[in-house]
């Protein structure tokens, strides 16, 4: 058994919540464990981890992190730094060992600006929304096939903003991506309310009008925990983008059935491993229908986001 099917053998589906056109099925774990590793938020409110650009003139698909902690630093797909000469998105997840100075892929989100607002970069309470993930994943595993490096389609990315950004009026001088989640707060921080962690609770599958659009599983409670809120405004964005009537589009059990079959669809996905910049291995999952990733460490799933293509 690899990984991510060891690490989904214990995962069972819990009740459906629905709220703002979105359906989230929380996803359970009963085992317990410590984090061995701070999140992102965690380890730049210590001071002791820095992301900046890679030097003065900058490289708009890579940031250098140093950790000066004796902690690893979990850093997740999607997740966006702000600052700097523009805007980032993390291309995949990375665990970055502690006492290292590594090398971070990103993609830019704010197309109309290279100039530094700050010498750092600060977090966000937002990760790129779950379609544009799904985007930057495939555009992940095919520079990994064609490159051998994590690098995403940054052109696409920016068109996807734009086209967003425009249905979602929410348009900016710079292009940035964050005035798409400002502007819809009220809605996102609803979902966030309705859809607090749940005891046990590892991750969640996300469903839009009745049809699976994701999932993200972690580890540990915990993580899920301090990471839902960026998580759920991520799938949240593509609810409020679709305009989607309060509701549950599906009877909960065929809610709860249809998260069921996609787990074991992701069991089956094809497996392609890659060094991971930071520790561990890169996996990449593709197959009928879905694409995505996973950070397996010490033969160990760390996190594990998949999407509908």
């Amino acid at each position: 058994m690899n990984a991510i099917a060891a690490g989904l053998e214990a995962v069972t589906p819990g009740e459906p919540l629905t709220s703002a056109g979105l359906t989230m099925v929380p996803l359970l774990d009963g085992r317990t464990g410590g984090l061995g590793y701070l999140t992102l938020d965690e380890a730049i409110g210590t001071g002791s981890l820095k992301v900046t650009e890679v030097s003065e003139s900058g490289s708009v698909p890579e940031l250098l992190v140093l950790n000066d902690l004796g902690k690893p630093v979990l850093i997740v797909d999607g997740e966006e730094l702000v600052g700097a000469k523009q805007n980032r998105i993390v291309n995949l997840t990375i665990l970055v060992p502690a006492r290292a100075r590594i090398r971070l892929p990103v993609s830019c989100v704010e197309a109309g600006r290279w100039h530094h607002r700050s010498q750092h970069f600060g977090t966000a309470p937002r990760a790129h929304y779950a379609a544009g993930r799904a985007m930057k994943a495939r555009a992940v595993t095919e520079s990994y096939r064609l490159v051998g490096r994590p690098v995403s389609d940054q052109g696409a990315i920016w068109e996807d903003i734009a086209r967003k950004s425009e249905r979602l009026a929410a348009c900016s001088d710079t292009s940035a991506m964050d005035v798409m989640y400002e502007q819809n707060a009220p809605e996102l921080e609803r979902l966030e309310t309705d859809f607090r962690p749940a005891p046990g609770q590892v991750g969640a599958a996300f469903l839009i009008a009745g049809a699976p659009i994701g999932l993200d599983v972690f580890d540990s409670a915990a993580t899920w925990q301090r990471l839902a809120p960026k998580l759920v405004a991520s799938y949240g964005l593509d609810a409020v983008d679709r305009g989607l009537p309060v509701g549950v589009a599906r009877e909960p059990r065929f809610v709860a059935q249809s998260v069921v079959d996609l787990l074991a669809r992701v069991r089956a996905l094809r497996v392609e491993r890659y060094p991971s910049a930071g520790l561990g291995e890169d996996v990449r999952l593709s197959g009928p229908g879905l694409v995505g990733g996973a950070l397996v460490v010490d033969e160990r799933l760390v996190h594990l986001a998949v999407f509908a293509r």
